[in-house]
């Protein structure tokens, strides 16, 4: 299923439901985590959460505002917030001399330990923290004492950069696409593996084990971080090493891989854990989803309440999401790229006043849901405002459309009255792309006008 929304969101589990949370818009997952729904905006948005420790951000007040919840009660911090485990939270923390520190306490606020800022990156593992630059690592205890100094190579592509998992550590410290392993809980280098071109991302198995992906594929590295690899899936070709950006999870059925590259086919990979688990040369049977547009990869993705979810943003119309969700026994198949929409959709150009231009006209039909035609619209006026508009919210590098003449029409015809939220969300969507996004039709001195929304409720 894939379902579009407002904004960038933060992805919470209430009693009611999934929700995800932007500025600008909320969405509900109902009946069964089956039925997108609009919902009103809210003030505060989940940052974080694991054990029952929450973190808790706050669009509206100005600068850092954490309300931080713990089994015990809660308190608030305006210092950054970088992430945690189940024992500890990191901040970025200014002192009263002015230095900033990364600091880490307990969830209560308690005071841990204090570690130097001027490293730029950074790896939060439930016992050790890797802090770093381009070229230089360290590792820590949660206690702050520094336990391993790394000199890496002076190079800023990606497949020069440290890979992470809670258990390990990997550092490429040669020219050669060479590794060494650090292992946590030993505290020392337990190894050294070799890969093709370098690390594009890392996965640790529920079994013990760990996948590394390359440029040639999917390898298995097994629970000892000195085991030979083994590989589990060969990619048809070369995946580029510098133009891939990764994310990994698994969702007890299988590991789940999502690659986005620029100008590159979005790619989702799941491999059965079941076959990743034994001895062999034979590859494992995987699934592969590809697609080019017009939703791309961003950086959220994971298991939530029995969904897998990964967050897609429209290509070229920044603010413009959407997720893609489905089981964990669901097969990849182009069928989940298919928009929750009303089942009657139509868009059409009216001729303009003015010689030469059209508006658009977006028809929507739905007996069932009134707040489904109004997301229906809102994923039209999205492709719509990419396709003929320019600004800094558009990042296209060619818009097909130079006889938009800004102004859209939307027929909306469902069973039932919109609320206030529905009625008032198409016209603050145009609003928020004019005034947040600069849009304007390009080559034209119009500007986006207020659209004309005529609303029908019929008997169904």
């Amino acid at each position: 299923m894939l379902f579009n929304f407002w904004g960038i969101a933060a992805v919470d589990t209430t009693p009611a439901g999934l929700e995800f949370v932007s500025e600008e818009s909320r969405v509900m997952l109902t009946e069964g985590n089956s039925t997108p729904l609009l919902k009103p905006p809210v003030d505060e948005y989940l940052k974080f959460s694991i054990g029952g420790n929450r973190v808790v951000g706050s669009f509206r007040k100005e600068g850092d505002h954490n309300r931080i919840t713990h089994a015990q009660g809660e308190w608030v911090s305006m210092h950054s917030f970088l992430g945690g485990q189940l024992s500890y939270a990191f901040f970025n923390e200014e002192q009263d001399d002015g230095q900033d520190l990364y600091v880490a306490r307990r969830w209560d606020g308690e005071l841990i330990s204090q570690m130097p800022y001027y490293y730029a990156e950074r790896y939060l593992a439930p016992t050790a923290i890797a802090l770093g630059t381009q070229q230089q690592w360290a590792v820590y205890d949660l206690a702050g004492t520094k336990l391993e100094e790394i000199t890496g190579v002076d190079r800023s592509e990606r497949r020069w950069r440290p890979r992470f998992t809670d258990g390990l550590f990997f550092f490429r410290t040669t020219e050669e696409p060479i590794y060494q392993v650090y292992d946590v809980a030993q505290r020392a280098f337990a190894g050294s593996i070799s890969v093709v071109d370098g690390l594009v991302g890392v996965l640790a198995l529920p079994s013990g084990g760990t996948l590394l992906v390359d440029a040639e594929g999917v390898k298995l590295l097994g629970a000892s971080a000195g085991s030979a690899l083994r590989t589990v899936h060969r990619f048809d070709q070369p995946l580029d090493a510098d133009g891939n950006d990764f994310l990994g999870w698994h969702d007890g059925t299988r590991a789940c891989m999502a690659f986005t590259g620029w100008l590159q086919p979005q790619v989702l990979l799941a491999i059965p854990l079941s076959g990743v688990g034994h001895a062999g040369p034979v590859p494992v049977q995987a699934e592969e989803l590809r697609w080019d547009t017009p939703w791309e990869i961003t950086n959220q993705c994971g298991l939530v309440d029995g969904l897998n979810y990964l967050a897609l943003r429209r290509k070229d119309l920044l603010a413009e999401s959407a997720l893609l969700m489905w089981r964990p026994d669901e097969p990849l198949t182009h069928a989940l790229l298919e928009p929750h929409l009303s089942p009657v959709v139509r868009v059409t150009q009216p001729p303009s006043p003015k010689k030469g231009k059209h508006g658009y006209r977006i028809e929507i039909e739905d007996a069932s849901s009134t707040n489904r035609a109004v997301r229906s619209a809102a994923f039209e006026l999205g492709r719509l405002l990419s396709e003929s508009c320019s600004g800094p919210y558009n990042n296209a590098q060619v818009i097909p459309d130079r006889q938009f003449d800004g102004q859209f029409y939307i027929d909306i015809t469902c069973a039932a009255e919109p609320d206030a939220l529905e009625r008032g969300y198409l016209a603050d969507y145009i609003q928020y792309f004019r005034h947040w996004g600069g849009l304007s039709p390009v080559g034209s001195r119009a500007a986006l006008k207020d659209p004309v929304i005529t609303w029908n409720t019929v008997v169904p």
